[in-house]
């Protein structure tokens, strides 16, 4: 048989079915399976039972102490929702992996399943998938997709650590995407929430209060405690099964500066480890806004989400100074050493920095910038694309930067066409939890006095339009074929270009002179050029050498000139 997770069911090679549940305070438990019972054995806090006749497809639930029965939290799969009985899936061996490029450039596209069409499922998601491919992108990141309550969320909600929710398809359709994303040509990777549970449906709580702990908070809840052998298992097995059952390539790990381990060995370094038992060449990106080298070095993980280039290059673009952008000056100086040198603050902003905090070390590849994701659209009180906010020069200058610097690069569904639509933050709660999650959402930016006074104006989380607006609409591709061309272009100098295909920084000088950030990149002797401005330097003249791109050509949307007297960007081979 294939591996499977040591708890939850799992079959045996002579087709029987083995029910292990983690539930230490409870005293008697019982299996109910479709209409017959079958008492547990409780050893060491785990109650299991082996039993006969279990089919795939099968619902089944337990009781604890007479109480219940509830949904077992180790489901592999939830058909009725968070609150239903728990079903039967068969392991499936060997899935076809495809590995994320490593040692040359790379970049990512992430999406949301409900939203990137607007069927919002595996399948139609699948269908689509050539078209970023074709556009030369080479890895797909899936926002999370967890069981969570309701028929929509971001999937940050999630209650089951197992199980692929319902609201996209089967897991049979969630390995067909997978695998068919494979044949096209891209690796994917999935994004993992490892820090809470959503606030609904996470029947642990009522199995095992132990699997949190009270000795740590996070901005969502109950933290994780990873002092327990129990929740290490727990956690590292669903890392692995991902990745072993359903072909993932990869795993991006949510706000890992909301875990708290005080192990010997780090859980981020163990989740690593066993995702790439699953599969020997997994890819684990931590998304972390302390700027610690040590998740690289000592932990082992391969590459960071690096806000630093986002927020630098955003409060440039809109001037926007809160919340997530009050460190930052916008600077031309602040975007090339973010180039230069990955982070522009190095873990001087946590009482966490020391050892490890220095990008000393970490090549650029160990970096992945955006300048726009999920987070940074969804978490503004407009939710609107960075397309809508800017000029098309900017777009266009902004969209240079990121895809002709040597680190990763990441971008957001939507940004290859520019699109100047929305993407909300939504959740389809219940009534009560409903309510108190869009009371929050008109606190938090009640900050700003547009929204204090007209708080109508902050879409509801809870709306079915809310939901709704935030799919893609597709009728923005023909309007936006000047960023497809663009992007394609870019992609294309990234993968084929003989210097920018090295994702070298010790080949790599950043500066900047007047509004204008300069990139040079060398490989032996060859060099080019990048000379970029997000808003016009009258002054700077185009740079010698011959023009390779400029983000002015007509077929890209601008004027057809090649200059920095506006905001745009010029690449030349000296």
């Amino acid at each position: 048989m294939p591996w499977q997770p040591y708890f939850g069911p799992s079959w045996t090679a002579g087709g029987q079915v083995r029910f292990r549940t983690w539930a230490p305070s409870t005293r008697r438990a019982e299996l109910v399976l479709g209409s017959r019972r079958f008492a547990m054995r409780k050893r060491d806090g785990i109650h299991s039972v082996l039993v006969e006749g279990g089919r795939p497809g099968d619902t089944y639930r337990f009781a604890l102490d007479g109480d219940g029965p509830f949904p077992d939290p180790w489901s592999r799969w939830q058909p009725q929702g968070v609150h239903g009985p728990s079903a039967l899936v068969a392991p499936v061996a060997g899935p076809s992996h495809r590995p994320v490029p490593r040692r040359r450039a790379q970049a990512t596209y992430e999406l949301h399943v409900g939203t990137f069409t607007p069927e919002g499922d595996y399948r139609h998601a699948a269908a689509d998938l050539h078209r970023l491919q074709r556009l030369g992108l080479d890895t797909v990141q899936v926002m999370p997709v967890s069981e969570f309550p309701g028929r929509w969320n971001w999937g940050y909600d999630g209650a089951y650590l197992y199980a692929p929710t319902r609201a996209y398809g089967t897991p049979a359709e969630l390995r067909r995407f997978v695998a068919g994303a494979h044949r096209v040509g891209l690796s994917v990777l999935l994004d993992v929430v490892y820090n809470h549970l959503g606030p609904d449906g996470a029947y642990i709580y009522r199995y095992a209060p132990e699997f949190f702990t009270d000795r740590h908070r996070t901005p969502w809840g109950g933290a994780i405690d990873y002092s327990r052998p129990e929740v290490r298992r727990t956690v590292a097995d669903a890392a692995r099964w991902w990745i072993q059952q359903y072909g993932f390539d990869g795993l991006r790990l949510d706000a890992t500066h909301a875990v708290f381990d005080e192990g010997e060995e780090s859980i981020l370094a163990l989740i690593g480890r066993s995702a790439r038992r699953g599969y020997r060449r997994a890819y684990v990106v931590a998304e972390d806004h302390r700027n610690e080298a040590r998740l690289v070095l000592v932990d082992r993980l391969d590459s960071i989400l690096a806000d630093d280039f986002h927020h630098a290059v955003r409060v440039s673009l809109t001037g926007q100074k809160d919340h997530y952008f009050a460190d930052y000056l916008g600077s031309p100086e602040e975007i090339a050493k973010a180039i230069q040198d990955g982070w522009i603050h190095e873990g001087d902003r946590t009482s966490s920095a020391g050892p490890g905090s220095s990008t000393a070390g970490l090549p650029a590849e160990a970096f992945v910038f955006c300048i726009e994701n999920h987070d940074q659209v969804g978490n503004r009180a407009d939710a609107l694309h960075l397309a809508a906010l800017v000029e098309p020069g900017q777009f266009r200058a902004a969209s240079a930067l990121l895809m002709l610097a040597p680190e990763r690069a990441m971008l957001f569904q939507g940004q290859e066409f520019a699109s100047r639509g929305h993407f909300h933050y939504f959740t389809d709660h219940e009534s009560d939890l409903g309510k108190a999650v869009t009371a929050g959402r008109r606190r938090e930016f009640a900050v700003f006095r547009e929204y204090r006074e007209h708080p109508e104006r902050i879409a509801d989380p809870q709306a079915e339009r809310t939901f709704q607006e935030s799919k893609l609409d597709r009728g923005e591709l023909a309007a936006g074929r000047w960023a497809t061309a663009l992007y394609r272009e870019l992609l294309r100098l990234r993968l084929q270009d003989p210097v920018l295909k090295r994702p070298d920084r010790e080949a790599t000088r950043t500066w900047a002179e007047g509004e204008v950030v300069y990139v040079e990149r060398r490989a032996g002797s060859r060099r080019r050029l990048l000379a970029a401005t997000l808003h016009g330097e009258a002054r700077a003249a185009q740079p010698p050498g011959r023009v390779l791109l400029h983000t002015e050509e007509r077929r890209f949307g601008g004027s057809g000139r090649a200059t920095l007297e506006v905001p745009g960007a010029i690449l030349v081979e000296p």
